[in-house]
Order: C-alpha cells, then sequence, then structure tokens
C-alpha cells in the first residue's frame, strides 16, 4: 500500500579512517547507489583512496576539522541540495554492518517520514563498558527531556528525514549532535522509529576513537541541563498541547455529556431493537464529530470496489494500529459491533456506550460470545474484529488470532478485509503525542461465505489472511518466497537477503526425509536466526503454495532462472531450489 520508491543516499562521515573507508564505502554501494561521504579535515590519505573507488561518489571535503555533528550538517545540506529526501548515516570505522541497511528501509516503509534509529545490542564481548553507561546515560537524559524511551540514542547508524530536520543552525559540533537532533526531532513531533542492528567492535588495540572522556563527558552533561530548560519552556509544550486539548476534550464529553445521554436515552425509549438502531446511528455521527475534532487527523476511505459498509451481515476483520481506530471504524458504518478489550469494556469513561453499542470484551467465551454474536447477525449488525488482538508498536502485522474465520464460518457469513494505515504514525503505543498525519482505510474485497481461495477452513483462512495483509503492508517491497526442505532453500533466502528482499522460507510437509514439521522447524530455526530469513507456513503440498503466492500476484521461478540478483525487481518471487517441475505447475494453475 505504501510508496517504497524514497529518494534516499548514505551519508558517511569520516575523520581519519583510511583503513576502513573504502571497505564501508563498498559494502554500503551494495544497498544504496547514491552516498555522500563528507571528509571532515581528515590528515590521512582518506581523499586519494576515494579516488581509487571504480564506482562514484559524492564528496564533501574541507581542511579544518568540524567535528561529528559539523560533519553531519555538511552532509544535510549537501543532500539537499542534490535533492534527497532521506540520508541514511552509517560510521566510517566499521562498527555499523552495511548489510542492515535493507532492515532500516523496511523499517522507513512502514513508517514513512519517521527518523529511524537503529538500536545497538549491547551484548557484544569487546564492547567498551564506558560506550553501555554512556548510552544509559543519554538515554536517561532523552527521557526526561522528552518523554520519548528509546534503547539506543548515541547510535551514528540512523535515517534522516531531511525536510524535518530541526536545529540545524544551533547544533553544536560534536558528538553530541547526535543526541540534539533526537531531542529536536521529538519536540516537533517527527516519530522515533527504534529498528534492531548489528554492531561490530574491534579488539581494544585496533579501535579508533576521537572521544576524549573528561572533556567530552563534561560539555555533554552542560547540554544536558540546557536541553531540559528548553523542555521545559518549549519542548513538552509544543509535544503535548494537541494529545492534551483533542484527548480532554473526548473524554470530558464522553463523562458529562455521552454517557448520561446513553443513561437517559435508553430509559425513555427501552432496550430494543429500534431503539438501538437508532442509537448506533447517533453514535455514528458523534464518532465522525471527534475524528473532526482530532488535531491533525485527515482521513480518507479507499473503496475501490463501492462495497456498501454495513449493507448485510459479515465478519470484517482490520490490523489494529491504534487505540482510535474503533473510533474511525465506527464513524464509518452505523452497522458495525466491535470486539473490544476488557479495559475499553470495563473503563467508566466508556462503560455505558460501549454496552449500549453491543460491544463485548475480548475475554468473553463460550455460549454467552455465541449468543450475542447471533443476536447481533440476526438484527443485521455485522462483527468487527481485530484478529492480532493487541494493537502494534512497529506497525508490523501481528499474528492473527482465529476467531473471526471461525464465526464467519459458523454463522455462514462473509469476510470483509479493511487494512488501515497510518495510525500508528499519528498516535502510537510507544509515543503518545499526537503526531499530525494522513490515515487511509483501504476497503479490500470481499470474501464470500465458501469461497476457499484463502483456505478450506478457518484455521488456514486465518494464516492466510494474516499473510495477505503483511504482503499488502510490504506490497511495494520486494518479497520472497524459498520452497525446499533442505539448507539449500536457506542458502539461497540468505543470498537474497543481502540485496533487500523480505524473505519467507515456505516448507513442504511432510519432508522428503520423512522429519515431522516440528522437528524440521527445530532444525531451521537457528540457519533461520542467523540469515534473517522468516519461517512462516508449512502447506501440504506445491499446489497449495504455489496458489498461495499467485493469489497475492506473486511470481514464481525456478533457482536456475535467477542469473543476476542486483538486477531482478518482482513484487513478490517464489524460488524453489528442488522442484523441477515448478514451470508445469504453473501453467496447471493458469
Amino acid at each position: 500500500m505504501r510508496n517504497s520508491q524514497q529518494h534516499i543516499c548514505a551519508l558517511i562521515p569520516t575523520y581519519n579512517n583510511a583503513g576502513t573507508i573504502l571497505d564501508v564505502v563498498r559494502r554500503t554501494r551494495q544497498q544504496l547507489r547514491d552516498i555522500i561521504v563528507v571528509v571532515d579535515g581528515c590528515t590521512d590519505d582518506t581523499l586519494a583512496l576515494l579516488d581509487t573507488l571504480d564506482f562514484p561518489v559524492t564528496v564533501v571535503s574541507y581542511l579544518k576539522n568540524k567535528g561529528k555533528g559539523g560533519a553531519l550538517v555538511a552532509g544535510f545540506r549537501k543532500a539537499i541540495e542534490l535533492g534527497f529526501d532521506y540520508a541514511l548515516t552509517l560510521d566510517a570505522d566499521g562498527q555499523h554492518y552495511p548489510e542492515d541497511i535493507p532492515v532500516m528501509l523496511r523499517a522507513l516503509d512502514i513508517h514513512p517520514g519517521a527518523l529511524i534509529v537503529g538500536s545497538r545490542q549491547f551484548t557484544d564481548e569487546n564492547m567498551p563498558g564506558k560506550n553501555k553507561f554512556a548510552n544509559r546515560f543519554s538515554n536517561f537524559w532523552f527521557r526526561l527531556q522528552t518523554t520519548v524511551d528509546l534503547p539506543d540514542t548515541q547510535t551514528g547508524m540512523r535515517i534522516y528525514p531531511l525536510h524535518k530536520l530541526y536545529g540545524l543552525n544551533i547544533l553544536t559540533s560534536r558528538y553530541e549532535a547526535e543526541l540534539e537532533l533526537l531531542v529536536y526531532a521529538a519536540w516537533n513531533n517527527v516519530q522515533l522509529v527504534p529498528v534492531p542492528i548489528r554492531v561490530y567492535y574491534p579488539p581494544k588495540e585496533q579501535r579508533v576513537s576521537h572521544f576524549r572522556p573528561a572533556y567530552d563527558f563534561t560539555r555533554i552533561s552542560v547540554l544536558n541541563c540546557f536541553l531540559c530548560i528548553g523542555a521545559l519552556l518549549f519542548g513538552y509544550i509544543n509535544m503535548y498541547w494537541r494529545t492534551v486539548l483533542c484527548f480532554g476534550y473526548f473524554g470530558l464529553t464522553m463523562l458529562l455529556l455521552v454517557s448520561p445521554y446513553t443513561i437517559l436515552f435508553f430509559a425513555i425509549h427501552g432496550n430494543n431493537a429500534e431503539s438501538r438502531a437508532r442509537y448506533h446511528r447517533r453514535m455514528q455521527r458523534l464518532a465522525k464529530h471527534y475524528c473532526f475534532m482530532l488535531s491533525g487527523l485527515h482521513y480518507t476511505i479507499d473503496n475501490p470496489d463501492n462495497i456498501e459498509l454495513g449493507e448485510h451481515p459479515s465478519v470484517i476483520v482490520s490490523n489494529h494500529q491504534s487505540f482510535i481506530d474503533i473510533m474511525v471504524f465506527l464513524s464509518l458504518s452505523s452497522r458495525f459491533v466491535v470486539i473490544v478489550k476488557d479495559y475499553v469494556w470495563k473503563n467508566p469513561v466508556f462503560y455505558f456506550v460501549a454496552r449500549r453499542l453491543d460491544c463485548f470484551p475480548v475475554s468473553m467465551e463460550g455460549e454467552a460470545k455465541d449468543v450475542l454474536i447471533r443476536r447481533v447477525v440476526e438484527e443485521g449488525y455485522s462483527v468487527l474484529f481485530f484478529p492480532e488482538g493487541t494493537r502494534t508498536t512497529t506497525g508490523e502485522i501481528g499474528r492473527f488470532h482465529r476467531g473471526a474465520c471461525y464465526y464467519a464460518d459458523l454463522l455462514h457469513l462473509p469476510i470483509l478485509p479493511l487494512f488501515i494505515e497510518g495510525l500508528c504514525d499519528y498516535i502510537s503505543r510507544r509515543q503518545f503525542a499526537i503526531k499530525p498525519n494522513h490515515v487511509t482505510v483501504h476497503v479490500l474485497p470481499e470474501i464470500p461465505y465458501g469461497d476457499n481461495s484463502f483456505g478450506g477452513n478457518y484455521k488456514r483462512r486465518t494464516k492466510s489472511l494474516e499473510y495477505h495483509y503483511s504482503a499488502l503492508l510490504h506490497s511495494n517491497r520486494i518479497h520472497v518466497g524459498v520452497i525446499g526442505t533442505d539448507i539449500n532453500a536457506l542458502v539461497v533466502g540468505a543470498a537474497l537477503a543481502q540485496y533487500g528482499y523480505r524473505v519467507t522460507l515456505i516448507e513442504k510437509q511432510p519432508a522428503e526425509n520423512g522429519a515431522s514439521s516440528s522437528q524440521l522447524r527445530a532444525d531451521l530455526e537457528p540457519f533461520s536466526s542467523q540469515f534473517r530469513v522468516d519461517i512462516e507456513r508449512f502447506l501440504d503440498n506445491t499446489r497449495d503454495i504455489l496458489l498461495f503466492i499467485t493469489r497475492h500476484g506473486g511470481r514464481i521461478l525456478t533457482a536456475q532462472q535467477i542469473t543476476d540478483i542486483e538486477t531482478m525487481r518482482f513484487d513478490r518471487v517464489v524460488i524453489d531450489p528442488s522442484l523441477q517441475t515448478i514451470e508445469t505447475l504453473c501453467k496447471e494453475l493458469e
């Protein structure tokens, strides 16, 4: 659904890193075409080495060392001058792995306009103790200055949205500039998204460091004091005024007006089907009003098939991005009944409204739940499920639970998938501050009851829907399904992962060697972790696999057809290193 073709460059500031600069630039070139190297007053032969590269690199150089902050500012200005939208920064000393760039790009694909922050794993045996302390120290001050919790505020591997950079003119010149950039971004409601990355620390005798502990630590402490004052005078106010006004208005009107109105309405009209329908229509208008009043929320409906929402009873499924997506969906139709979390069901602000809107808690089980769902369906309502259960913190699609597909089968109802994007960037589970954003609700083609294209039973249908939503989220990101039962499949997948492919290992069951699916999964799990390849699905036979991929417009190739991985630009690819008859099967499917 998203446009992943962002105009992005790599930005590498360097100061006397002649021993590592060429290796870093060459490995970065395998991931990104455009590279800017800022030669920050180097006194070694860095410039001469860059001239030996056999591909073009933009070089910004000056004679006097300005520090990392000055180098970043020079690089950002050059990137903006060249028309880039984003700059991915990484260190020239070899500490960062350029092979992790695809992970950063996938996060940007989900959160366009965000500042993607690499999060180092602080378990490396060679990591200096002072680095761990410095990061904990920096994290504490950053949390105090912004109320945002980040696992790593000192990492140099980030993706900066160049048109959302703040404070460049007042940026300090040394290492602490990277912390300042994060603070200024948070104060201006730029979303900060942490992404796990690897880090390499050479043995002590091989390290090159320009950090001066006493002097630099004192300077950073003074800076943090000024930033705390800035947070009180500007930062907190700018971050939270929208949140306080919007949710203060929502909470007060719900508690003081809507809840008393609800009690009075049903006391006068009684609790019958006609009064409930009238109440639903009025609450739909109220939900539209609340969505209009939410500052910075602009949403549109993408409904290419002109499906009339709530026209007939159905099971509606949607991904879960924010606690306000319920309000957005209730504004679309008066014929929705929503399954809500227990805290919503018991919350004194929503208590009366949730019950009169026929919502029921996800914890309700057994016959009582079945009776309630049957009753609302018989009255012509659709039931809205969030199969993930818990709203996302990253924007990724979580594991789907089976309840929605189970009730669709039980009550012979069609399934209507809705896909919402942009709400986790508007207000996220991790950062409770409104960030103005555009939200889109996509109404997807309805799946009629008895349609087995997503699987023959509710368990398979649940898994197929989960992968369908994941494919929608990454629809502009290259996806590779590797089919096989041996380590060769993982080797192919690992090679493709280095070029930014999102790799899924799809296993046939039973395995050719007779191993059970659980045994096979256990055997492959260590390799999956090492190569960052997902083991997502076990299917009975190759035909099921091909149906699963081709249903989403995937391309199917044999390993022998792949001659130049770098030039492949398919939306979705299936590779089978062992099957020789896959093309024949494709023709059968057609």
